[in-house]
């Protein structure tokens, strides 16, 4: 079994990242045995040559081989009742999967790594019961069937799959989706029939939940109907996210429908505000035609309904959650002709790319192909009435601006295309955040703000990725101020993410947050005694449904009489901008290093 002290692997890194970190682990034991003064020099000769020692067989060892190792390994752990149980032996094998993967990501046996570290996964939800380890195995199943959609693994990837989140996660939505992708797209695969089982149970099971009546969301609901007030929507070839906005919360059903072409009728979701009545100033018929949306109608559907309809020109997906302080339900509704995003690099480079880009050095071919990280937005948390943190004097409002137009300058000469969410002193919704981002397509958003406890004496920095639950009591804290809302209503949130989270960027952020963290320290501390909070996780508003990598940066905290100064500071706020540009580098430099392996 190979060694792997601390190291997380991600999905798609390359094996020999672990493979370098044990052999420096073994070097440095070698290193403490050693009984008299070597020179630097006659130790680099012993760890080289104990590392290539290592290393060799597996070198020699051909690609089928180091797959049926890897095979071997999985199912004699899965059959050994006490070895199955800790995940560290779990996570050796999928390092073995990872590194067949990585030998050739587009060869015969990528798809077969890809499942098995799937069936890996599965094995650890099996023992841990957590639901981030079943999320992980469909994420995995699901980048093989993206990647190598004709294999004949792929109707097992997608069946497997699709029981999981019938089963693990409480997505059946989802489920449908799989079970339907294998029947639809894999007619001949040995689980067709138990996918068209596993299809009609849903059926049955979603037509009596329809016969009975629909079981509204839990919202508390104040006196009198709630009003709606506004539609908002921002609309593109591949994404749409619309907002209603009320004076009060409601309860609300939704439901998707299904095209009728014998009556002109496209894809539509239709949403029910119970106990509700149109606003003045709300159309009631709205021809948009701009993107996926066609369009939306309004009507009171009876006494106690007010009945919101969008009318679609394309659809693959849609998602429903609504947000508080001001209540606001936000639809967002995906087509199938999403392109990649290019921050991810997870795309194999097409099997004809050495032909065509032969002459092309190694280090452009990352660039000709779009397999690297072009444009970032940059969010300046609140603005205009919504100020943010308050204390000793600043603004969390106006720090936030200064420190986003300093990054986006520094990226800017670095050769990034940069846009932000607001330039000047304006508000813009938390949803309409993430909503510009999505639409314009960019590779990575950054979210910057300031913190503030009730405790003056906490500082330090730190740096957020979107997860469905808190990493700390503290990382809970600083979402509920974030997010406009008390901290016992962070616990709702979990059911609103559930669903969106398995669809988000979540490693990748993860990855970029530690980037960000891990330079901005390095940058900061040696002259201004930085306090390093680490990476952290929380539900954020402003991280929610974000196609791309996104993280959000609180630099530290304006209740603190050191921070504050510091924050006051333009030599610090250039120093915080420089470091948050360097973990965007080394994150880009990571992403380009995975599209060439």
């Amino acid at each position: 079994m190979h060694m792997r002290g601390s190291l997380r692997i991600h999905p798609i890194h390359n094996f020999a990242i672990a493979r370098v970190s044990r052999f420096a682990a073994r070097g440095a034991a070698l290193w403490r045995h050693v009984r008299r003064p070597v020179s630097v020099l006659m130790f680099t000769l012993l760890l080289s040559a104990f590392c290539w020692s290592t290393a060799s067989p597996s070198r020699a060892m051909g690609i089928g081989q180091q797959f049926n190792e890897a095979y071997r390994e999985f199912h004699s752990l899965a059959k050994d009742t006490k070895r199955k149980r800790f995940r560290s032996h779990w996570e050796d094998v999928e390092a073995l999967f990872n590194a067949v993967y990585s030998r050739n990501p587009k060869g015969e046996y990528a798809p077969k790594a890809l499942y098995y570290n799937g069936r890996v996964y599965e094995e650890m939800g099996a023992v841990s019961f957590v639901d981030s380890d079943y999320a992980k195995a469909v994420d995995y199943y699901h980048r093989a069937a993206e990647r190598f959609p004709t294999h004949t693994w792929i109707d097992d990837c997608l069946y497997r799959a699709g029981v999981l989140l019938r089963d693990k996660l409480d997505n059946p939505a989802g489920a449908h989706r799989d079970f339907l992708a294998v029947v639809r797209e894999h007619p001949d695969g040995d689980m067709r029939e138990r996918a068209q089982r596993a299809l009609n149970e849903l059926d049955a099971t979603a037509a009596q939940q329809q016969a009975a009546a629909p079981r509204p969301r839990p919202v508390s609901t104040a006196d009198g109907p709630a009003h709606l007030d506004m539609i908002r929507y921002r609309s593109s070839d591949d994404y749409t996210r619309v907002v209603l906005e009320m004076d009060h919360p409601v309860e609300y059903v939704y439901k998707f429908l299904d095209p009728i072409p014998e009556k002109g009728k496209g894809h539509r979701v239709y949403i029910d505000l119970r106990n509700a009545r149109m606003g003045a100033d709300i159309d009631r018929n709205v021809r948009i035609s701009d993107g996926i949306l066609r369009g939306y109608r309004v009507g009171q559907n009876d006494a106690q309904t007010t009945r919101v309809v969008l009318d679609l020109l394309k659809y693959q997906d849609h998602k429903v959650f609504h947000l508080d302080n001001p209540f606001r339900i936000v639809v967002d509704v995906y087509s199938p002709d999403k392109p990649p995003s290019s921050a991810t690099a997870q795309q194999s480079i097409p099997e004809d790319a050495a032909k065509r880009y032969e002459d092309v050095d190694p280090q452009d071919l990352v660039k000709v192909l779009g397999l690297t990280i072009k444009t970032v937005m940059i969010d300046a948390g609140h603005g205009a009435h919504d100020k943010g943190a308050a204390h000793n004097g600043l603004y969390e409002k106006d720090i936030n601006l200064t420190v986003a137009k300093e990054v986006g300058a520094l990226l800017e000469k670095e050769g990034f295309h940069v846009l932000y969410t607001r330039t000047d002193d304006t508000f813009v919704p938390l949803e309409e955040r993430t909503a510009m981002a999505n639409m314009s397509k960019v590779d990575l958003f950054l979210s910057l703000h300031c913190n503030a406890f009730r405790k003056s004496s906490i500082r330090g920095f730190e740096t957020y990725s979107l997860s469905l639950k808190s990493s700390s009591e503290q990382a809970r804290r600083v979402a509920a101020r974030e997010n406009g809302v008390q901290p016992h209503q962070i616990s709702d949130l979990q059911f609103i993410l559930a669903d969106l989270v398995l669809n988000s960027k979540v490693e990748e952020s993860s990855d970029l947050a530690e980037d960000i963290q891990r330079n901005v320290v390095r940058h900061v501390r040696g002259k201004y005694g930085i306090r390093d909070h680490g990476h952290r996780h929380a539900p954020f508003y402003v991280l929610m449904g974000a196609k791309m990598p996104a993280v959000l940066v609180e630099m530290g905290y304006l209740t603190n009489r050191h921070d504050a100064a510091n924050l006051g500071s333009a030599k610090y706020r250039r120093r915080i901008a420089e470091g948050i540009v360097k973990g965007v580098l080394a994150y880009k430099k990571r992403i380009e290093s995975f599209a060439m392996n």
